[in-house]
């Protein structure tokens, strides 16, 4: 039996099809020859023995039998798949790929292998920051030897204000339903930096105070940095650092004045150790000094997860909470006495 199929899918066939075609670069036979496979036929819902299949491109061109072989391109790249399966590629349509890399603590390169290895080829992210889940579809196209397709979803339709705050879309009124449609927004991908170990956190703000927003980002082991990028208006960034080599890794951060003294400084949580500090802005962030570092918490808040900044006691300077989780699940707030520069804090 001789068979064309115009499909564009992608077939899995166990560990030794994926470490096949990883090794395949562009320079190669674009020709994939899958022989002696037990091929399912999801049309009749039978296995097919001692198949052979030719793959041109990202295209099935044909699948044969021994009865009725087909000439194999002397240049293809043929893989003897005996006493294997070959399936369809399998899709699952409701994964969360960025909530489970920032709760797992692992990055794009480390969990969509895995798809491939389950024979899931194509995904489907729902529920997710808009523009992060769009960086974790790029890194998949750029990378289609180890990446399972990923396909992105609009924000969730939620109430005025919305439930989920980085995901929620607020659509209470039928008549923006055809602005909502045209969502998700499309962004030009910009790169402030890369070669991180894994970047934990981001904010921005204008932390030396000329009118544009600069961002903050932390970096986990060996790195243990917190670093800002300096604004030139123009979205261009230029990086300088924060802290350098903190004992522990670096993590979720806010901004906000602590001091009052008309700069904007970090809070920051270290879910390793339990620490939550602060490092002071001086007013001049990018002198090339490394800021004031303070400590509000040390070894207190285990499995310290979020922190966030708020005037909870209503005396004019700002409080700082900060949430945990696993092992304490907890939510404390630090009173700011209006001298947080001694390191004494009221915890509640």
């Amino acid at each position: 039996m001789r068979r064309v199929i115009q499909l564009r899918i992608r077939l899995t066939i166990a560990i030794a099809l994926l470490a096949a075609t990883a090794q395949l670069h562009a320079d190669e036979p674009t020709t994939l020859v899958i022989k002696n496979a037990t091929l399912f036929d999801s049309t009749s819902a039978r296995m097919l023995p001692e198949r052979t299949i030719v793959i041109e491109g990202d295209t099935i061109r044909a699948v044969s039998s021994q009865q009725e072989p087909i000439a194999i391109p002397q240049d293809a790249h043929t893989i003897d798949a005996s006493g294997k399966f070959v399936i369809p590629g399998l899709i699952d349509a409701h994964v969360h790929l960025v909530h489970l890399a920032h709760f797992m603590h692992v990055t794009g390169d480390e969990f969509l292998p895995m798809f491939l290895a389950a024979s899931v080829t194509s995904v489907r992210s729902t529920g997710d920051p808009i523009v992060a889940q769009v960086g974790v579809q790029h890194y998949a196209d750029k990378h289609p030897q180890i990446c399972p397709r990923v396909f992105t979803c609009s924000p969730l339709i939620d109430r005025d204000p919305p439930i989920h705050r980085d995901t929620g879309y607020a659509l209470t009124d039928p008549a923006n339903v055809p602005a909502f449609a045209q969502l998700p927004l499309r962004f030009d991908e910009q790169l402030v930096m890369d070669g991180y170990t894994y970047s934990f956190g981001i904010t921005a703000a204008d932390l030396d105070s000329d009118g544009d927003l600069d961002i903050t980002s932390a970096d986990a082991l060996p790195n243990n940095d917190l670093y800002w990028f300096e604004n030139d208006g123009q979205g261009r960034f230029q990086k300088h650092f924060i802290q350098k080599d903190d004992p522990e890794r670096l993590e979720r951060h806010a901004i906000g004045d602590i001091d009052r003294e008309g700069h904007l400084d970090v809070v920051i949580v270290k879910n390793l150790v339990g620490d939550l500090l602060w490092f002071k802005n001086s007013g001049k962030p990018a002198d090339g000094n490394l800021w004031e570092r303070h400590v509000i918490n040390s070894k207190k808040i285990p499995d310290a997860y979020d922190v966030a900044l708020g005037d909870y006691d209503g005396d004019g300077d700002l409080d700082v909470a900060a949430s945990t989780w696993r092992l304490s699940n907890n939510f404390v707030w630090f009173e700011n006495d209006g001298t947080p520069a001694d390191d004494s804090r009221c915890r509640h």
